[in-house]
């Protein structure tokens, strides 16, 4: 069998890991044997492990600056003419064209995550999971039928079958988020703030760490918010969450595609979601989950109290997402046009 090495050029936890782990599965679908290669400190180094597949760590893949990427770029493609693989598929287009240059010949398929869209021009393949990605491709220059739109996915072949379930009084909303700026759990936050103005029973459980994660927690203090927020640290596995509350928010500024919404509609949750980039292309708005624009409180605070107030909605909204999420989020949904990909990158290189 031949193999695809697939490259994890971070080392954090989050939607884009997840997209990693769920290609070395659409990988071995094609026919492939999957060589993951990641930084040395990622922690996601367990769940790699468990996977049972072939892995390789490399110092400083993920660190940035341009001397480290570029001796990185360099240990990257020794590694790579040291295992010889048939084809690379590459998330993030940071060593696009330090694979091209240093292992000639090997053919690079791109996963347009986010970044910027002119690192991945070198690769002879690419596949985003938005739009607007591939707009910018073209924009630049990128021949178009090299570039193919691809949703992510949930990891499984089917989700559990819709169970609707009591709600817990006050009832819960939750998150589950890097905290980082980009990711908005400050909007969320500040609309909490709005419904406790309101008199709406309710609490707020916010999973994940970041950079944030102190500013974050002071303001729910300054607020006045502690009876109502509580932060979790990192979530895993999420299940257990998912199941402790009754409504899921994404309240991110921005958000490439958004795996989080296809976890919380696969567990049965109504979604409520910032209008941005991936979100959009996810929900149908009022039908499979509600869009609001980013980086309003006011509006998201809106959104979360019609809900709350709305339980015959609410669960409406769940079915519907439930329903698409089975439909066109999992793997028998895109493994084809993945392995495609695949196939015409090694057969062209």
């Amino acid at each position: 069998m031949q193999r695809c090495a697939v490259i994890a050029p971070y080392a954090t936890q989050g939607g884009v890991t997840s997209a990693f782990f769920t290609s070395l599965e659409l990988v071995r679908r094609a026919g492939f044997e999957p060589v993951a290669v990641a930084d040395r400190d990622a922690l996601f180094l367990h769940r790699l492990k468990d996977t049972g597949d072939a892995f390789h760590v490399l110092p400083r893949l993920a660190a940035g600056g341009r001397l480290a990427g570029g001796i990185a770029g360099w240990r990257l493609g020794r590694l790579l003419r040291r295992l010889q693989p048939a084809l690379v598929l590459a998330h993030n287009g940071r060593f696009v064209g330090a694979l091209k240059r240093w292992c000639p010949g090997l053919p690079v398929v791109g996963v347009v995550h986010a970044g910027k869209p002119g690192r991945f021009l070198p690769a002879d393949r690419l596949i985003t999971v938005n739009h607007n990605q591939r707009a910018a491709l073209l924009a630049l220059g990128y021949e178009a039928r090299r570039v193919v739109q691809i949703d992510n996915v949930l990891p499984v072949d089917a989700v559990p079958p819709f169970v609707g379930r009591p709600w817990h009084e006050p009832p819960a909303i939750g998150t589950l988020r890097i905290l980082e700026h980009a990711k908005g759990v400050d909007v969320l936050i500040a609309a909490a703030a709005l419904l406790k103005a309101q008199g709406q029973a309710f609490k707020l459980h916010v999973g994940g760490t970041g950079s944030e994660e102190g500013r974050l927690k002071a303001e729910v203090k300054r607020l006045g918010l502690d009876d109502h927020v509580r932060f979790h640290g990192w979530v895993s596995p999420q299940q257990p969450f998912l199941e402790s509350i009754d409504v899921y928010v994404l309240p991110s500024r921005h958000e490439t595609f958004g795996i989080a919404i296809l976890e919380a509609q696969a567990a049965g949750l109504p979604v409520i979601s910032s209008r941005c980039e991936g979100p959009e292309a996810i929900i149908r708005d009022k039908e499979t989950g509600i869009l609001v624009e980013p980086d309003n409180p006011a509006a998201l605070a809106a959104a979360i109290g019609s809900v709350l107030e709305n339980r015959e909605m609410a669960a409406a909204l769940a079915r519907a997402g439930h329903d698409q999420c089975g439909r066109d989020f999992v793997l028998p949904a895109i493994s084809g046009a993945y392995g495609s990909v695949l196939h015409a990158a090694l057969n062209e290189g």
